[in-house]
This record gives structure tokens, C-alpha cells and sequence, in this order.
């Protein structure tokens, strides 16, 4: 099963930024030979603007994906972006319950919203999970669970087969005291087990947090570990350049 790696570029870029950097992507990607599935997710205005341009301008050698979706197909969610609308501009990923959507407000019960309605739009639903600071493995144990249990109650086998999880530990990010390798694997190894226990279905879970060309192999080479949510490191192709490689 090849390993999946996400860009995320957050709300960090200027729009010609953002363009600039998808053509360093594009460009140095035919250099380079690949296994990863790789998602980029611009922000949401570059998506719309890639998808006013022609088919060749938007052919990339990777899948494009959204920063989050709306919660209804269509409606009165000013702000929102629908994940059909998302999907017919050729985005085939989105990310749901990003721990920066969570501290704007977002709850489980309207990541579940999402999440439905992402796979209703035929979107690969990327769900982020983790503890705002360490906890002691029982703490931690009750606490995906609960996760788990609230985001995905009255989902089926099949919707779940379609989902991928983040693993991003809040007190991991955006600092030097990333989640260890190790720690990380074994976190993983936990959620598919509450997963397979309650659906009877495997999934990909991927690990985000501090991600950067110096530690990317230490994550990847972990059986657990299907891939990275990658941050920072991905708004400069040279850094991210470093993790795939």
C-alpha cells in the first residue's frame, strides 16, 4: 500500500505565492520518482482560480485537496464552500477537523456533518485527531475513543473504508518537540485497533506535527504510519522536496 503525504499551505500564501510554489511542484516532480500518493491543499481561493484556467494549467502530478467543506450540499453557510462544487473543480481530497478549524469551533458533530457530506460528494474525507497536551496512555486511549465514537456514530463499513485519519497531536505542532517516531506508530496501531474492533474495516491513519525534511523518514519507515501531514514544510518546494525524498 503506498503511503500517502499532504501538503497543506494553510492560509500562509499570497495567491501568486501559492501559483509560484504548485509550479516548483510540478516542475520538480518530473525529476523525481515517486511511491507516495501526494495531495496539495492550497487555499481555497487558488483552487478556484486553478479551475478558471485551461486543462493543461491544471494537470499536476499530484491530487489537489481543500482545507475543509461545508456541512450541507448547498444552503445558508455563509463562508462555507461546498464540497460538490469543490469536487466538480477536480479536488479529490479535503481535510476535516484540522486542530485550527477545532479552535474556531468546530465540534465533532459538525466534522460528522462533514464528513458525510464530503463522501456524499464523492471526496476523500482526511479526518485530524489528537490531544491538545500529552496524556498518560489511559488518558489518551479514552480520548480517541470518544473522538472516534462521536465523529463516526451511524457511519457504515463501506463509508469508513473511504476515510483516512490524521494523527496531529496539538502539542506537537508548530514547535521543536514533535510526537516521537516510536510514540507515534504506536498511537497509530491504537486508532486502527478502535477502528477495526468497531467497523471491522482497516484504514489509512497518517501522522502531522512538526513534519520536516530531517524527521519525515523517522515517521515513514514505522509499519503503522501510512503517510504525513506535512505543514510548514510544504511552503517551500526545497523543505518539502527534502521530506519526499
Amino acid at each position: 500500500m503506498s503511503k500517502t503525504i499532504i501538503a497543506n499551505f494553510k492560509m500562509e500564501l499570497s495567491l501568486k505565492q501559492s501559483l509560484d510554489l504548485l509550479k516548483k511542484y510540478k516542475k520538480g516532480l518530473k525529476t523525481i520518482n515517486t511511491n507516495y500518493n501526494l495531495v496539495v491543499c492550497p487555499d481555497f481561493l487558488c483552487l478556484a482560480y486553478l479551475s478558471a484556467k485551461d486543462e493543461k494549467t491544471r494537470v499536476f502530478p499530484f491530487n489537489l485537496g481543500s482545507q475543509t467543506v461545508g456541512h450541507l450540499k448547498y444552503g445558508a453557510l455563509t463562508g462555507e464552500v461546498s464540497a460538490f462544487n469543490l469536487k466538480d473543480i477536480g479536488v479529490s481530497f479535503c481535510l476535516l477537523g484540522h486542530s485550527e478549524r477545532r479552535q474556531m469551533g468546530e465540534n465533532n458533530h459538525i466534522i460528522r456533518e462533514k464528513i458525510k457530506t464530503a463522501l456524499k460528494a464523492k471526496l476523500i474525507p482526511v479526518l485530524c485527531i489528537g490531544e491538545e497536551k500529552k496524556l498518560s496512555k489511559s488518558k489518551l486511549d479514552t480520548f480517541l475513543a470518544k473522538e472516534i465514537r462521536e465523529t463516526f456514530s451511524g457511519f457504515s463499513q463501506s463509508e469508513m473504508k473511504k476515510i483516512i485519519i490524521a494523527y496531529e497531536p496539538v502539542w506537537a505542532i508548530g514547535n521543536k518537540n514533535p510526537c516521537l517516531p516510536k510514540k507515534a506508530d504506536e498511537v497509530h496501531g491504537l486508532i486502527k485497533e478502535i477502528i477495526f474492533k468497531k467497523f471491522k474495516t482497516n484504514i489509512k491513519v497518517l501522522y502531522g506535527g512538526s513534519v520536516n525534511g530531517e524527521n519525515a523518514k523517522s515517521y515513514l519507515e514505522w509499519e503503522n504510519i501510512d503517510g504525513l501531514l506535512v505543514g510548514g514544510a510544504s511552503l517551500s518546494w526545497k523543505k518539502f522536496k527534502k521530506v519526499i525524498n
